[in-house]
């Protein structure tokens, strides 16, 4: 007999176990304690199983018809509806494994192990603040380029471009290693750079513009007798500013025209001669990387010896008084 809801709604419980068959294999499982389960009667390989469909009421009458229809279809094509089940539940399991989320752990994990804390931390803040929200339970496979442009652009909206350059960035190296590990095809962020807006450089104000100042300043800088880091490292990266684009002329501090790097380096041992290694070690820590020394550093040491520091724009005879006034040279 075909059941139908009013008739599921009386039925009382039965003693025993007790099977109410609907219409083309469906039927209604009943328990002694009230529980109501609905399966689907079918052979296979000439072996006959049951297949779960749900549990009544949670799963109506219409919605159960609809899902043995689903089932029926299955058989039709030779494909055992309990083993096509394991197989969805299986790679719904691998997909929530290869979220993006879990993938840019395991990313951090690998890449960034060895990284400085502070770097690690902030890329890891990154991530969970801006990005897992939104994609983190995304296979990363299905992740596709207009969501992580959205997603970047709400960051760009918000007045921090160079963090939505940086966002993408660190996306795009968790979705190169993702192809190399198997996990996705491609990497969709490429095609999405030119679609931000350009971040905005501001350069530094340097001490002064004027070529014909740069030797006051040297001189300054070697006149002081506070400690020799902090003489070298000031007065080398000021160096380094008062290069203007055009060079600095023989004239000026009595040096060919050269490229910053190599101009910092001829500052330091002007300032301690050129035997003095250990004393150039102390003014390059980073040599090879950077001039040694941050902005912070330096500037607190321009500060202990009177000099200001990003105050005013380019204007040599106004910014630095005590240089030009008592300038020996």
């Amino acid at each position: 007999m075909s059941l139908t809801d009013v008739t599921i709604r009386n039925l009382p419980r039965p003693e025993r176990q007790r099977k109410l068959a609907d219409e083309k294999g469906l039927y209604l499982l009943l328990y002694p304690n009230g529980s109501k389960y609905w399966r689907l009667k079918y052979r296979f390989l000439d072996k006959e199983k049951a297949f779960a469909l749900g549990v009544c009421p949670k799963v109506s009458l219409k919605r159960v018809g609809e899902l043995r229809d689903d089932a029926r279809r299955l058989l039709a094509a030779g494909i055992d509806p309990n083993a096509a089940k394991v197989e969805a539940r299986n790679r719904a399991s691998e997909l929530a494994a290869n979220s993006f989320e879990a993938v840019a752990k395991e990313w951090i994990k690998r890449k960034l192990d060895k990284k400085s804390p502070g770097y690690r931390d902030k890329v890891v803040s990154r991530l969970e603040r801006l990005v897992d929200p939104w994609l983190g339970k995304r296979p990363i496979a299905s992740v596709t380029a207009p969501e992580i442009l959205n997603l970047v652009q709400r960051i760009e909206d918000r007045g921090i471009v160079e963090t939505a350059h940086r966002t993408l960035q660190v996306i795009g190296q968790i979705f190169r290693y993702a192809i190399a590990a198997g996990l996705t095809q491609g990497d969709p962020t490429p095609a999405l750079r030119s679609a931000l807006m350009p971040v905005e450089v501001k350069h530094m104000a340097a001490p002064t513009n004027s070529p014909e100042d740069a030797g006051a300043i040297l001189r300054f800088f070697d006149a002081f007798r506070g400690g020799m880091s902090c003489s070298a490292q000031s007065g080398c990266y000021h160096w380094c500013c008062v290069c203007s684009p055009h060079g600095v002329t023989d004239d000026a501090v009595g040096t060919c025209r050269r490229s910053r790097t190599r101009l910092a380096v001829h500052a330091g041992k002007a300032l301690f001669g050129r035997g003095q290694e250990r004393a150039h070690r102390s003014a390059f820590p980073t040599s090879g990387r950077d001039l040694g020394g941050d902005a912070g550093a330096i500037g607190s040491s321009c500060g202990r010896m009177g000099v200001p520091w990003r105050s005013q724009p380019h204007a040599s005879n106004e910014r630095w008084p005590r240089l030009f006034e008592h300038d020996p040279g």
